[in-house]
């Protein structure tokens, strides 16, 4: 585990839909997480490659009926690219997925917690306070809490966010990607 820089680390968290026609200039880094085939947008591919990460996997728990479960091999990208940012100057990632909600909070949890900036214990409140509901990947984070040898230290602290945001948003938990209805709409 790497210790905190001393530059400050921001983190935007977006869904597909809200990056197609543009990224904030501030953004240095980009980490994509969306199904096999998928093409992304412009807006991401001006990146440099040694900026952006692109990893093909389903929001799905396991890998059956075709479907591509997050792996512990993904965890380990996230880490080799977290292990190669510069922090020499300001840095901004941007980590997204199809709704911005599971893979991609998953995925910010793990470069939190590459980098040493968040805890187990911590990662999930930073990122509530990035973005709102979240519902991150559990077999992700099952596969991280392994890779990092928590010992179901982040867990259980997954499991707490889950109560938390069951209590918060019963509807979004129930339907996450209901018909024509947007978070707001359910907040």
């Amino acid at each position: 585990m790497h210790g905190k820089s001393n530059k400050e680390l921001r983190l935007e968290i977006k869904g597909l839909d809200e990056i197609k026609f543009g990224i904030s200039e501030s953004i240095t880094h980009v980490v994509s997480l969306v199904d096999p085939g998928t093409t992304l947008p412009k807006t991401v591919m001006r990146f440099d490659s040694k900026n952006r990460l692109r990893l093909y996997t389903h929001d799905t728990l396991d890998s059956q009926n075709g479907l591509q479960a997050p792996s512990i091999e993904n965890v380990k990208e996230l880490c080799l690219f977290a292990d190669q940012i510069d922090f020499s100057s300001s840095v901004n990632v941007l980590v997204h997925c199809h709704m911005g909600r599971s893979r991609s909070a998953a995925a910010a949890a793990i470069l939190l917690l590459r980098l040493g900036v968040e805890s187990p214990t911590t990662v999930f409140q930073r990122l509530q306070r990035i973005r709102s509901p979240i519902w991150p990947n559990w077999t992700f984070i099952e596969n991280s809490d392994a890779f990092f040898g928590y010992n179901g230290e982040l867990l259980k602290a997954c499991q707490n966010l889950y109560d938390e945001i069951s209590k918060l948003f019963p509807k979004w938990v129930e339907d996450p990607c209901p018909k024509n209805a947007s978070i707001k709409a359910i907040e």
